[in-house]
């Protein structure tokens, strides 16, 4: 966190105001029907840490969700993709 935290300083430094916290979501296809956290988010702990050091720093925080669909081990066959749930209900309760 320290390391984030110098990141931090130095965007005040350097006259920034904020940061934005990507938090990956993943879609098994552009057609699933859940989406479920990627194996290449933050914990929630972690990013509530950043979060919390940034603002303690003066930075306003944005949080934006990123969703990518499938189903690769690698984070390099990931696609942004327009989704169109076959079940959407499904999809927003999962």
């Amino acid at each position: 966190m320290e390391a984030a935290v110098q990141q931090f300083r130095a965007i005040k430094a350097a006259g920034g105001n904020s940061i934005i916290l990507d938090y990956a979501l993943q879609n098994g296809s552009v057609t699933s029907n859940t989406v479920n956290v990627s194996e290449w988010a933050f914990s929630l702990d972690t990013l509530s840490g950043l979060f919390n050091a940034a603002k303690a720093e003066g930075l306003d925080v944005w949080f934006k969700p990123v969703l990518l669909t499938g189903n690769s081990g690698t984070n390099n066959d990931l696609q942004w993709a327009s989704l169109n749930p076959a079940n959407a209900q499904q999809w927003f309760q999962s």
